[in-house]
């Protein structure tokens, strides 16, 4: 299920408000879809500032800190 407009523009506003400055950054994180890494229980938080559970007992990061890196 992709997110709505509002989820993405929620998300990209907490990103910029953590410190993610980055054009492009902010560019990718708007274009891709973190729900596409998430699965189940977890899909309905793909995008909120927390590292999820993935397959084969990862995580996916929190966005956060992606962007800063």
């Amino acid at each position: 299920m992709s997110p709505s407009p509002e989820q993405v523009m929620q998300f990209l506003y907490a990103l910029r408000s953590r410190g993610v400055r980055d054009r492009a950054v902010l560019t990718a994180m708007e274009k891709i879809d973190r729900g596409l890494f998430v699965e189940g229980v977890f899909s309905g938080r793909a995008y909120e500032d927390v590292p999820l559970p993935i397959a084969c007992g990862q995580t996916i990061s929190q966005p956060s800190i992606v962007g800063l890196m």
